[in-house]
């Protein structure tokens, strides 16, 4: 079985972005649909640097444009992305691993 299969969450990317040719910016969809899965990290919520508690969760999907501060959209669920991890597999990306942040 591959980890292909455990892929059974489809999620959408928004990204932040400049509008047009203002000085202000908005998420815009990056990645309209991608399979992953999701998991939580726990049931604790986690205290960040700024105060704010989050509940902490894991992503599992191929190799995709994904960066730190981008948003995760599943369903009505916004998660932000915290750090991620590339795994290979003989000189080719296999997956990632992204940690998610669920603002409590």
């Amino acid at each position: 079985m591959s980890i292909v299969d455990y892929y059974t969450t489809q999620v959408e990317v928004k990204r932040l972005a400049q509008v047009g040719a203002t000085d202000k910016e908005t998420y815009q969809t990056h990645i309209a649909s991608l399979n992953c899965r999701i998991e939580a990290e726990g049931s604790e919520p986690v205290m960040f640097e700024d105060g704010s508690t989050y509940n902490l969760f894991t992503m599992w999907c191929g190799s995709v444009d994904i960066k730190e501060g981008d948003r995760i959209m599943s369903g009505s669920t916004t998660y932000t992305v915290r750090g991620i991890s590339i795994f290979n597999k003989v000189a080719q990306s296999h997956h990632m691993e992204i940690s998610l942040a669920l603002p409590r």
